[in-house]
């Protein structure tokens, strides 16, 4: 339903000549800046829908879009949207090659794009932490990955946030699988 949601929002700024009728990623003005702003977080929803349903190669294609889309995002007032979509990209193409040490990096990432306090967006927080447990994983630090997920899942069901709750439960149940098959290795 978001992917639709964010679809339908950039059919509609196509139509209007992309944000707010300014021209392609234009942010000076209040009014094309909401409407960049709303663009960017569309076009981040679908970053993130590629990277978890279709791999790096698709986040990647999705990034370039929405690069092309804002050209001048470095020199414009930030658009966090579209860099927690890199970070996020990032990660989950690390963790795909396997590569804990880059996989790290994206989740320190991820930290250092939350808001500075968990309760303006618990989300991003827990997000993050999630990432950094699942590179502690793909680098053998079970207890480190189990230990980070588990936390995360807490204040996940404590904030109510279904969504962040399910995938953390995934991270532990991962670590959970990991360790058992270490200890079938060691016949333990």
């Amino acid at each position: 339903m978001a992917r639709v949601c964010a679809l339908r929002h950039l059919r509609c700024d196509a139509t209007a000549g992309g944000s707010g009728g300014g021209g392609g990623g234009d942010t000076q003005s209040p009014h094309n800046a909401a409407a960049a702003s709303d663009t960017a977080a569309a076009l981040a929803s679908l970053v993130a829908h590629a990277s978890t349903q279709h791999g790096p190669a698709a986040a990647a294609s999705a990034l370039e879009a929405a690069a092309a889309r804002f050209p001048h995002a470095g020199v414009a007032p930030p658009l966090p949207h579209l860099a927690i979509a890199s970070a996020r990209a990032a990660h989950d193409s690390a963790m795909a090659c396997g590569d804990a040490k880059r996989a790290m990096g994206a989740a320190e990432l991820l930290a250092a794009l939350a808001p500075p306090a968990a309760s303006v967006d618990a989300e991003s927080h827990i997000e993050a932490a999630r990432a950094a447990a699942e590179a502690h994983l793909a680098a053998g630090r079970l207890v480190d990955a189990h230990a980070g997920a588990a936390r995360q899942f807490s204040a996940a069901q404590h904030a109510g946030l279904t969504h962040a709750a399910l995938r953390v439960t995934l991270t532990l149940a991962e670590t959970l699988l990991a360790a058992a098959r270490g200890l079938l290795r060691t016949g333990t």
